[in-house]
This record gives C-alpha cells, structure tokens and sequence, in this order.
C-alpha cells in the first residue's frame, strides 16, 4: 500500500494534478490498482455541470495514466526518467464519477518491448465500470527536464 506522499516520491505530478490518493496494489511492470476519492475540490470540478458535480473525461484518463506510471515506476526500473503518453485508445466512458464517488483504477501492462509500453486501464465506481482506455507510453531517448 502506498499513500499520497510515497506516490509523490514515484511520479512527477503535484498538488492539484496529482489525482491519485492510495495504491492498494502494485505488481512493478504488471499492474497495479489504486483509489482516486472524488472531491468537490478536485481539478476540473468546479464550476463544471452545477448540481451534478463530476470529473472530466481528461481528470479520469490522467487518473489512470497516474495509476500505471506507479506500476511502471515502482522499484525505478527506468531511473528517473519520464515516461511520456504516446497514445490513448479505445477510450470508453460508461457511467458519471461525481463528487463523493470512490473510483478504483486498475491498469495492466499488455505489452513492453524497448523504450515503449502499453497497458489496459479500468475505473469503476461500486463495482460497475465508469471508464477505460488503452495507453501507450514513451521513455524518450533523450531525458526530459525537471522543474
């Protein structure tokens, strides 16, 4: 199980863009399954379809981009290095994730050769599917900087 701050110490992202809360589970470079607590606060609920606050498609797929990074950088198999989004496939959007929803994330490597991965990733909220996507990423030749 990883918390907030150990997730930090994995991905580059931060406060507000860091989505993901817990990891519940990580198999590094197999899967891994983690918790986003959705919240009135959250990035990109504000102010979007008042009365019936929910996330954006874009806030779901970083969730779960968020959640297969964790997989791919758990142990620093790649160093430090960044893996870039090359591409999101076959992405779906089944039922709303609104405000006060528990979305668990599932994302599982389907295929790693060379600098370049690919995984299948699923959310769902109450044991019913809310969205998924097929990504493939990157890690560019040349590293990309830091702030």
């Amino acid at each position: 199980r990883l918390d907030a701050r150990e997730i930090a110490k994995l991905l580059p992202q931060r406060f507000p863009l860091q989505l993901v809360d817990r990891i519940l589970d990580v198999e590094p470079l197999h899967w891994a399954e983690g918790v986003k607590l959705v919240s009135a606060q959250d990035a990109g609920v504000i102010g979007r379809f008042p009365g019936q606050a929910m996330l954006p498609g874009c806030i779901l797929m970083e969730t779960m981009l968020q959640v297969a990074g964790v997989a791919m950088h758990y142990g620093k198999p790649f160093g430090d290095q960044v893996a870039l989004v090359a591409s999101l496939d076959n992405v779906r959007f089944r039922i709303p994730v609104c405000v006060g929803d528990e979305l668990r994330v599932h994302a599982a490597f389907t295929r790693m050769k060379g600098r370049v991965a690919s995984m299948h990733c699923t959310g769902s909220v109450a044991g019913r599917e809310a969205c998924c996507c097929d990504c493939t990423v990157v890690f560019p030749k040349r590293p990309v900087l830091q702030a």
